[in-house]
């Protein structure tokens, strides 16, 4: 043990001096090849700074690594020898390559990404992957697909807290001692050696990065990070073996994937905001802004020390809730989670102010006028994952029972193979779009989108029940999931239908059936986001304001005589003379907000002569000409 001890502390000294030779050479050579992060934008540092300092600690920390298993000093037990490091060589040069491409010429965010996928493709090819979560073996495709999202989420959590001088090295340094700390307890020596190594290594650039910084690590070290502790994360769950040993390695870099949780909330809201007020749709998730959490912090602090100080604290308190985690193992795993997310929550709530009242905003504007049927528009999801529950659980349950159907040891189960394909279906139908539909004024085009969202998700799982299960299994699977596919698209497409005819069928009896002198017959013009809106307020308020749309007029001439919304676009404005000799029409209401002033004029002009009303819509009516 004093061996061990020693041995340690002489080669975190040497990655530690190695990499503070290799930053300070770094400063004076990498403004000589362009890497220069100048100030502006997102950037809070004020002097051109050098920027790919992370280059020295990973050649420090493969350096000594290296040496130290060659050596033979002494004899550890673990995973992190040679061979390890042999076979992340590869993926960590790629990966180095892209950060450099990033840091030299500001690569896209997408381009960037693909990186990312075909470094964790490379990653679970050389059998650096996830095999088991909580408990469950994994076939390959579930595997590879997880093993994806592992890798790409630590690579960007790292990537994206990097943005105060010592704050991504210090948190590395942080999760590298616990993650030591653990593999030790766990008598997995050598392992431990190697995190002690890479704390060394990041602490030598550190040296030159605290504040005020002389040079930044780039996307070069802060990729590398992400990747090296998710590597190093499959092993730590592989070897505490335990249900809950999946968490450990998220809850040690806590900080990161908050910040990225915090991220994806605020820029969704925003996305939502954005489309609610103006029709924009703009916003992008995978976009960049000044409210990350170091952000926030400096700008309360007014200091950089002091908001590092605060979030390496952060940091720490992440970690002990991932001892808490490791101690425990399973014991009243459900206890622990809960305590673990009460914990978090009282720690976090004085920083996500930001995304609660945005938050807040647009649920406001949701349940407010113009309302987007927002009930309506939920029962949808929650309808297609009751009938996925209840099929795949209940109906299959009855199938497999009278088939007969079972599993070798080495497979999945029943439920985790209906798990899978539950997921696949309903992640189809989300990322078609098909839940931004307005089902109460479907088209024809949004029902094809709806049976090519089916289809595609059919398709996903039956390659995953290609992959997962014997050839004779898969042949006799595939009947089951055929039978039950057909059964939950009809369900589902039939639950629009239904929906749609039903609001047509009251709507058109409401009107018939009640003798309102005042039914308005009004024809809109603009048949965008912001028509939908006014319809779907007609339909809320039709007893206060009862209104028959006769159809709608639009400058766009790809739209005439087509159906937008479940009304018939008729034409442009120059055709408002001819229908209105032709139809009872009462109002016009301009809902879209480019109109040309030219149209208006020509709008005013035809109302007039035919005593027609006109309405400019924002939300609210102003009356243009009574």
């Amino acid at each position: 043990m004093i061996t061990t001890i020693l041995v340690s502390t002489l080669l975190v000294m040497f990655a530690f001096v190695i990499s503070m030779v290799l930053v300070r050479l770094l400063i004076e050579f990498l403004p000589f090849i362009g890497l220069v992060d100048t100030p502006g934008g997102r950037h809070i540092h004020t002097m051109p700074t050098p920027k790919g300092g992370g280059l020295g600690f990973i050649l420090s920390f493969f350096i000594t690594g290296i040496l130290f298993n060659l050596s033979h000093t002494i004899s550890l037990s673990g995973t992190m020898d040679v061979h390890f490091l042999g076979m992340i060589a590869g993926p960590v040069g790629l990966l180095t390559l892209v950060g450099y491409l990033d840091d030299r010429y500001d690569i896209h965010a997408l381009v960037k990404l693909s990186g990312h996928i075909v470094v964790a493709v490379l990653s679970w090819l050389l059998g650096v992957r996830l095999d088991a979560m909580f408990g469950i073996p994994l076939s390959d495709t579930v595997s590879l697909v997880l093993t994806i999202i592992w890798f790409v989420g630590f690579i960007n959590a790292f990537n994206l807290i990097d943005g105060m001088d010592g704050l991504a090295g210090g948190l590395a340094i942080v999760a590298s001692i616990t993650l030591a700390v653990m593999f030790g307890l766990k008598g997995v020596w050598l392992n431990a050696v190697m995190m002690l190594i890479l704390a060394g290594a990041v602490g030598g650039f550190l040296r030159y990065n605290f504040y005020p910084a002389r040079i930044f690590m780039g996307d070069m070290g802060s990729m590398f990070l992400g990747y090296f502790f998710a590597a190093t994360g499959i092993l730590a769950s592989n070897k505490l073996a335990t249900t809950s040993a999946i968490f450990i390695p998220i809850l040690i870099l806590g900080v990161p994937f908050f910040d990225v949780l915090l991220a994806i909330w605020r820029r969704s809201v925003k996305k939502i905001l954005n489309r609610q007020s103006n029709g924009s749709n703009h916003e992008r998730i995978m976009g960049a802004d000044k409210e990350h959490l170091h952000h926030r912090l400096l700008a309360v602090s007014k200091n950089q020390g002091r908001a590092v100080l605060f979030i390496y604290m952060l940091a720490l308190f992440f970690s002990f809730l991932a001892f808490l985690l490791f101690f425990l193992e399973d014991a009243s795993l459900g206890l622990m989670l809960t305590m673990i997310l009460m914990a978090v929550y009282l720690s976090m709530r004085q920083l996500i102010n930001t995304e609660v009242h945005q938050s807040s905003k647009a649920l406001i504007r949701g349940f407010s006028k113009p309302s987007r049927s927002t009930l309506v528009g939920l029962s949808h999801p929650i309808f297609d994952l009751i009938v996925l529950f209840v099929t795949y659980w209940g109906i299959d349950r009855i199938y497999i029972a009278k088939e007969g159907l079972t599993l070798s040891s080495g497979m999945m189960s029943h439920t985790s193979l209906n798990l899978v394909i539950t997921f696949l279906l309903f992640i189809s139908l989300v990322i078609s779009g098909v839940y931004n539909r307005f089902w109460l004024r479907a088209t024809p085009e949004d029902y094809m989108r709806l049976v090519g969202a089916l289809l595609l998700g059919h398709a996903l799982a039956t390659v995953f029940l290609y992959f997962s299960l014997e050839e004779i299994l898969f042949w006799r699977y595939l009947k089951r999931l055929i039978f039950l596919g057909t059964f939950v698209s009809l369900v589902v497409i039939s639950e629009r239908i239904f929906l749609r005819f039903l609001h047509m069928k009251l709507h058109t009896i409401y009107l018939d059936s009640n003798n309102h002198e005042n039914i308005k017959h009004v024809i809109l013009y603009g048949a965008g986001v912001r028509c939908q809106y006014y319809l779907q307020e007609i339909a809320t308020n039709i007893e206060q304001d009862p209104t028959r749309v006769v159809g709608l007029l639009d400058d766009n001439p790809g739209l005439w005589n087509k159906n937008v919304y479940g009304q018939k676009v008729l034409g442009n404005i120059t055709d408002l003379t001819l229908l209105a000799q032709k139809k009872k029409i009462d109002t016009v209401i301009i809902t879209t907000r480019t109109i040309k002033p030219e149209n208006i004029e020509i709008a005013r002009d035809i109302c007039k002569r035919n005593g027609i009303r006109l309405i400019q819509w924002k939300f609210v009516e102003e009356i243009i000409l009574q």
